[in-house]
């Protein structure tokens, strides 16, 4: 419970909820005073961004280092850059289901970058929320241990472990969760991304967690997560799981295994 507190108030002044019971974000007019509130479920954060991005557009910011750059919430306090390095990991890595995205800040605001929200990049990741969607109908009814095995299940067996570098980026080829769910490979940032989705879509609790995968080791270069099981955390590593070739080795103790870095 005190890694779930430490990633509660890691975040309370940098997410995009304005309410922990109204799930709502501001609406910004083209002149970024805020004018409206504007009701957007939990789950459709960043989907909604990416897909209405006119909603969001600071014209101030219009032409901005040569881009649009949309703005995703107002002015939260950032204590320190670490503050914006963890959001920025924060929608590329937990909330986006189909690739890193651009951010900008300027005098501590943040921002997301048009460039990268081409036409592709929203056909897949409307196409990972809409799969999260129609998986979490099928758990109507069901208890949050239920909901979480069904969704550990299921993941375990949508794709294998697959941590190729690609050469042109240095980094995974198969990071998100439309790799795992569409191309049925993925490394452990991908069975993390997916999990947080599918979770989100079914009304669970959960987080990313980046860490290292040995206690002596402070290179940030696993993932995993945490979700909330009737008011009780329980760490999930699927990636792990598809690496043994057991679905049971996905239910863990983290503090035995990893040094946890950044909660998501």
């Amino acid at each position: 419970m005190r890694l779930f507190n430490k990633i509660i108030n890691v975040f309370c002044t940098t997410m995009l909820f304005t309410s922990a019971t109204t799930n709502m974000i501001p609406a910004y007019a083209a002149s970024a005073v805020v004018s409206t509130q504007q009701e957007i479920p939990a789950f459709g954060k960043l989907e909604d961004v990416i897909n209405n991005p006119d909603n969001y557009i600071a014209s101030e910011l219009v032409g901005y280092d040569g881009n649009k750059f949309y703005r995703i919430y107002g002015k939260p306090v950032f204590n320190n850059e670490n503050d914006l390095i963890l959001t920025r990991r924060a929608y590329s890595y937990r909330y986006s289901g189909a690739g890193p995205l651009s951010f900008a800040d300027r005098n501590n605001e943040l921002f997301i970058s048009s460039r990268n929200i081409t036409n592709e990049y929203k056909q897949k990741n409307n196409a990972v929320y809409s799969y999260a969607r129609d998986f979490a109908n099928t758990l109507t009814g069901m208890s949050d241990k239920e909901k979480v095995d069904a969704i550990v299940n299921h993941l375990y067996n949508a794709g294998v472990y697959d941590d190729t570098t690609n050469p042109a980026i240095n980094k995974p080829a198969y990071a998100y969760a439309y790799d795992l769910l569409f191309d049925h490979h993925g490394c452990c940032a991908a069975f993390a991304n997916a999990f947080c989705i599918f979770c989100d879509a079914a009304g669970l609790d959960s987080k990313y967690v980046i860490g290292s995968n040995t206690l002596n080791s402070t290179v940030d270069n696993h993932g995993w997560n945490i979700v909330m099981i009737n008011g009780v955390p329980q760490d999930i590593d699927i990636s792990r799981a598809r690496v043994f070739n057991n679905i049971n080795d996905a239910y863990i103790n983290a503090s035995t295994l990893y040094t946890t870095l950044y909660t998501l």
